[in-house]
């Protein structure tokens, strides 16, 4: 970067509501270099002779940090908000059709020749200028110019220029599935409105909590020489990897780790998660991160880091990382042999549910597909004859931990395909209790159908299957029956949930009634209506 730009704009409030495939955020907070370290002897006993001269150790080279740009926001946005970070180009000739989002969008000129129209105010902040606030019309940036748009303000971005035009965009957006994060003002982009557009996210994150009101929004460019600390937060803040080796190990806090090369918000990290971040990841920490020591490390660190300070700065709840030493390999998630916190497991079935507690009772607080990448949080606990462990989602409001049965995830490409068995199809519908570790018990009888008819007695074949009071995963439960309790089927059945319900009456207990699932259900007992001959004769 040639050009710094060094802005504090009051001129508005913004109300903070951004995001879209293509747009990054800002997160701020302040970076303390910690002091350097000098060996000190205790001093000897009053003597004569002076005391003796303490040798220093080596000083640690302070980081350079550069400011690309700081902008105060008058007013920063209600959480949670997702923050993004990234690089736009534009070719010769390229431009974006004129939209508008939800929040505040911020874009700094790295290279090349910006042409932009609102239809709105805007900033417009001359690299090194007090800004300028008002509608845009045809004007021009140079490198080191910066544009601020306001929440709902459209844009129009365009390369006149003979060479790529690069942006660093950042972007705040509020996370509510009742706001679209891009709206286009004269409806939607004809095919190939964007050829000659392309980005690179360079950082991906969520803050849940923030302080109401103004926040100082600032972009820095950070080069930690060799054994330097990597500089602390007092707000929330992403880093980005430019260069260098960045892997480390959570200790403390909130860590979010995005991939460049598969964008998107994720959970906070476990502890002791360890991670190798490539150029272009980011490591965020929504609320700041202490001062991390980096004693080992053999090369220089270069990190764009993108921050969002409140008023009153974090005081507690710093992230803390440990780095890794120079040449250690992180454990990634696909090279753990058992599932345990810290790893990436998927689910293997479809409509498991994620429940706010290790029960089956437990209320229901997510529904996941087969396939879908969960982190390992917490756990194991044992209970209801399951084994059960906190994962960790993200969804359309944000991160989300619950509790699933071991039964229905696996280590990415590590497992088989699970078995169908009852107890595979628990608590992806919540239809069993039975035991996830005993073998399947054989059907007792000997004749297997796919339907059963009105007056059929069927059996349970396996322990802790549930009577519901209606033929759906979420109806209450009547009662538990193990393997060999006998029912009659009483009417025909009903598809709901991915299951097949059948209504039953117990054999022993005519006044118990209820529906349970196909799939832990064995015919015991074939019902076959007389034909009419057998009927006049029993008439006599």
């Amino acid at each position: 970067m040639q050009r710094v730009v060094s802005v504090i704009a009051t001129s508005r409030a913004f109300r903070l509501r951004v995001a879209t495939p293509l747009i990054a955020g800002l997160l701020g907070a302040s970076l303390l270099l910690a002091p350097a370290a000098y060996a000190q002897d205790a001093t000897p006993a009053a003597s004569p002779e002076a005391s003796p001269v303490a040798e220093p150790v080596d000083e640690q080279e302070p980081a350079t940090i550069s400011e690309l740009f700081s902008y105060e926001l008058d007013e920063f946005p209600t959480a949670p908000v997702s923050v993004r970070l990234l690089r736009i180009t534009l070719q010769p000739g390229a431009s974006s059709p004129m939209h508008t989002h939800p929040g505040p969008e911020f874009g700094l000129v790295e290279s090349g020749t910006l042409t932009v129209d609102s239809d709105g105010d805007a900033d417009l902040v001359p690299a090194g200028e007090a800004p300028v606030t008002g509608p845009l019309t045809g004007e021009t940036l140079a490198p080191g110019d910066l544009v601020v748009f306001p929440s709902g303000t459209g844009m129009n971005l365009v390369n006149n220029g003979e060479e790529d035009l690069v942006l660093l965009s950042a972007v705040f957006h509020p996370v509510s599935e009742d706001v679209p994060s891009t709206r286009y003002t004269d409806g939607d982009p004809e095919p190939g409105a964007f050829d000659g557009v392309s980005f690179q996210v360079l950082g991906d994150g969520i803050i849940q909590s923030f302080d109401d009101g103004s926040a100082t929004i600032t972009l820095e460019e950070i080069v930690a020489p060799a054994g330097t600390d990597l500089p602390d937060s007092s707000g929330a803040a992403m880093y980005s990897l430019i260069e260098g080796s960045f892997a480390f190990a959570v200790q403390a806090g909130d860590v979010q780790v995005s991939r460049t090369a598969s964008p998107g918000l994720r959970p906070n990290a476990a502890p002791q998660q360890e991670f190798s971040l490539a150029a272009g990841d980011a490591a965020f920490f929504p609320a700041g991160v202490a001062p991390s020591p980096r004693t080992d490390q053999s090369a220089d660190l270069s990190l764009l880091r993108l921050t969002a300070e409140p008023v009153a700065p974090f005081a507690a709840g710093l992230a803390e990382v440990a780095f890794l030493t120079s040449g250690e390999e992180p454990e990634a998630s696909a090279q753990f042999t058992e599932i345990g916190i810290g790893a990436g497991v998927v689910s293997t079935t479809d409509s498991l549910n994620v429940r706010a507690e290790p029960s089956v009772a437990a209320d229901g607080v997510d529904q996941v597909d087969e396939g879908v990448e969960l982190l390992i949080v917490g756990g194991p606990e044992e209970a209801d004859d399951f084994t059960w462990w906190e994962i960790a989602i993200v969804d359309s409001e944000g991160p989300v931990t619950g509790w699933v049965v071991v039964d229905f995830i696996a280590l990415p490409g590590a497992v088989e395909e699970p078995e169908e068995t009852p107890e595979a199809v628990e608590e992806s519908d919540g239809t069993t209790e039975g035991t996830p570790d005993e073998a399947t018990p054989e059907a007792s009888p000997a004749v297997v159908v796919v339907e059963f008819n009105e007056g059929d007695i069927v059996a349970i074949n396996d322990t802790g299957v549930r009577m519901r009071g209606e033929a759906s995963v979420n109806a209450q439960p009547i009662d538990v029956y193990d393997t060999g309790v006998e029912f009659e089927i009483t009417g025909e059945s009903v598809d709901a949930d991915n299951f097949t319900w059948y209504p039953v009456t117990l054999v022993d207990d005519d006044t118990v009634s209820g529906w349970v699932a196909v799939d832990f259900l064995d015919l015991v007992e074939v019902n076959e209506p007389a034909d009419a001959d057998d009927d006049e004769a029993s008439d006599g």
